[in-house]
């Protein structure tokens, strides 16, 4: 973990080349560790680094230091880019690169602007001479002919100059107040006004934008223009972020929750598709802000030791860059375990369930239908397939094929998916099948609920059912259909030979509370049960016997647990509303948990690809989970990589000893 924190790149190449050279549980993990560990990269400095920012092709980074020297920086492998730029005479302020690439400007606290020429490592011209005291920032227009630049922090004068000629041209801001943004194309920039309202200029006319906005809880420390430009972001000395419409001239919605700062953040900045905002704090915190759920993604990026002055993503918004007065510029891969998208607003607050090709879904909506909703479209399909679901708890179950779903609601049905037509007459005509399994030969069911355990034989006419026992709220068929777990209300799980119907063992009663979910993994071999003690527990389904220590991180309780297809991770949903993942090998948690529900989980799945997780909550919203590194750690590994792992690299970050050996195939 230290070398994780001083050195990611390297930390990730040591875990893959651990693996190349002993493929074991062990070194498994330490890929996967790797491979969501948001933490990728550190960039050094000797000084305090006061500005960041991605060329517009992402393989390179630049950065600025209190000690007026620009550095670049390759993506791919972290290393210096040819020599350092050196020509201020004070620290950096503001770092710009042209849209074409070739050309980077830089102002600093010395008052002069300078453009670099990237090839040949030069300066162009003479400096940009703007005036006594310092630039505070740079901006290049979108054609790249022009440049916007703004001194002195007090009062904000906003100059346009010609890039050819290195004249000023156009009009002037004279002391429109504290400048604190500008947007892509240099045409608007943003300043504040001494009653914490927002102004906004039109740097061709030299014109105010409308009258000053106003709201906000104090001095706004940052702003920040959308990649559309038809919104802003502000950020105030409270703690508080809002978003802004500029059309519309008022704020979108409440503020965003304050973190647990006492400052407002530094800098903000939006991803290139405008869906997240990034914030720099002065307690070296870094935050991600989902801007359609108005909420924090994940907990906060810690490892700067210092004021974080300056954030930027890279232009495909995978990467963002952090620069800190602790002399280090940090990458962070914001792919990791993310949200894939929006939440899906279905409406439900229940039961849900996966179609077997991972395409759809069902979910028991607030109207109490039974509806089916596209995966990839995010939207409802067609007519429900059951209305008046009346139960206290639901449950959905789709036969292996896709083509049935049964419903358990008040009884049992089944209905084609397609058709939406019942299937036959229903299998209970009363009580709850709160919990149901389809054999993998589609030829048997099981339900579950307050009154017995049934198994069905659908090959009958009609299905017929055999009650095996009392009371169970989890009912899970072995992957070959031959042996049944269903829980019990003493906390323990029974055993059944599907052949016989005979009880076969139980596990001990180690959960102190309900058993709310079990699960098989894919080859059979191992249960997993959890429970409303907070914990999950693994089982040898052999011999019944407990494996490990129990698995703890929620709070509130477990609601659901599922493998994955390959059964190398566990993946589980809670009432403190998170979903966590696990690493069935090793039983330890792999990352962070993911975080966006508003509300207890009450469902997972995974598609059968692996790399997407499904999760239903109480807030009635599914929300599709980025989970590739865990079904594939070393290609992850190897894609984020793109060609840096080199045998060079090898001999360089690897102990003597084990012969190279090629990390990651071309």
């Amino acid at each position: 973990s230290l070398l994780a924190e001083r050195d990611p790149f390297a930390a990730r190449l040591k875990a893959l080349a651990a693996w190349r050279i002993d493929p074991s549980p062990e070194t498994r993990f330490a890929v996967l560790d790797a491979a969501v560990d948001p933490a990728s990269g550190v960039l050094s400095h000797s000084v305090p680094v006061n500005s960041v920012a991605f060329s517009p092709d992402g393989r390179t980074v630049a950065s600025g230091g209190s000690d007026g020297v620009v550095r670049i920086w390759r993506t791919g492998t972290q290393r210096t880019a040819g020599r350092p730029l050196i020509g201020h005479h004070q620290g950096i302020t503001s770092i710009a690169f042209a849209p074409d690439g070739r050309t980077l400007a830089s102002s600093g606290f010395d008052g002069t602007v300078r453009l670099w020429d990237l090839a040949g490592r030069k300066q162009i011209g003479a400096p940009f001479t703007a005036g006594a005291g310092s630039v505070r920032s740079v901006a290049f227009g979108r054609d790249g002919r022009t440049l916007v630049t703004v001194d002195e922090a007090d009062s904000g004068t906003v100059r346009v100059w010609d890039v050819a000629t290195h004249r000023q041209t156009g009009h002037l801001l004279d002391g429109p107040g504290p400048v604190l943004g500008t947007n892509a194309d240099g045409s608007r920039v943003g300043s504040s006004t001494s009653q914490g309202g927002i102004r906004l200029w039109d740097t061709e006319s030299g014109a105010p934008a409308g009258a000053a906005l106003k709201g906000g809880d104090g001095v706004v420390t940052a702003l920040s223009f959308s990649p559309d430009g038809k919104t802003f972001a502000t950020a105030d000395l409270a703690g508080n972020l809002r978003l802004w419409d500029i059309g519309a001239r008022a704020p979108v919605g409440e503020p965003i929750a304050s973190p647990s700062t006492s400052t407002g953040a530094r800098s903000i900045t939006f991803s290139p598709d405008g869906a997240m905002l990034a914030a720099a704090y002065e307690d070296g915190g870094v935050r991600l802000w989902d801007l359609r759920r108005r909420a924090q993604v994940g907990g906060p990026l810690l490892a700067h030791t210092s004021t974080v002055e300056s954030v930027a993503f890279s232009p495909d918004g995978s990467v963002l860059a952090s620069a800190s007065a602790d002399t280090t510029v940090r990458l962070w891969d914001v792919r990791t375990l993310r949200q894939a998208g929006a939440p899906i607003d279905t409406g439900g607050t229940g039961a849900a369930a996966l179609s077997p090709d991972g395409r759809s879904f069902a979910v028991v909506d607030s109207e109490q239908a039974v509806r089916l909703w596209n995966v990839v479209a995010r939207r409802r399909v067609g007519e429900p397939l059951v209305r008046g679901v009346d139960s206290f708890s639901p449950s959905l179950a789709f036969r292996a094929d896709g083509a049935v779903l049964a419903i358990g609601s008040d009884g049992l049905r089944l209905r084609e998916v397609a058709t939406r037509r019942p299937v036959g007459e229903p299998l209970l005509g009363t009580g709850d099948a709160g919990a149901l399994s389809f054999g993998p030969d589609g030829r048997t069911l099981v339900s579950g609920g307050p009154d017995s355990v049934h198994v069905w034989d659908l090959t009958a006419r009609p299905p017929t059912g055999t009650a095996l026992g009392p009371w169970s709220v989890g009912v899970a068929l072995s992957p070959d259909g031959r042996s049944l777990a269903t829980t019990t209300q003493d906390d323990t799980v029974v055993f059944w030979d599907m052949a016989t119907r005979r009880r076969t063992g139980e596990t001990p009663g180690d959960h102190t509370a309900q058993i709310t979910a079990v699960a098989w993994s894919p080859d059979g071999t191992t249960l997993a049960t959890a429970g409303r003690d907070d914990t999950v527990r693994l089982w040898d389904a052999a011999t019944r016997e407990r494996i490990g220590a129990p698995l703890r991180g929620h709070h509130g309780g477990v609601t659901s647990v599922v493998f994955s297809p390959d059964g190398r991770t566990l993946a589980t949903g809670g009432n403190d509303g998170t979903v966590r993942l696990w690493d069935v090998a090793m039983e330890r948690p792999i990352g962070a948990p993911l975080e966006g529900h508003g509300a207890g989980v009450t469902g997972t799945a995974f598609t059968p690809g692996g790399d997407t997780l499904v999760s239903w909550a109480q807030d009635g919203t599914a929300r599709l989970w980025n989970v590739e590194a865990t079904a594939d750690p070393v290609r992850s590994l190897c894609a984020w990589a793109d060609g840096a792992f080199t045998t060079d690299r090898w001999h360089e970050d690897v102990p003597p000893g084990p012969a190279s050996r090629t990390l990651c195939p071309e």
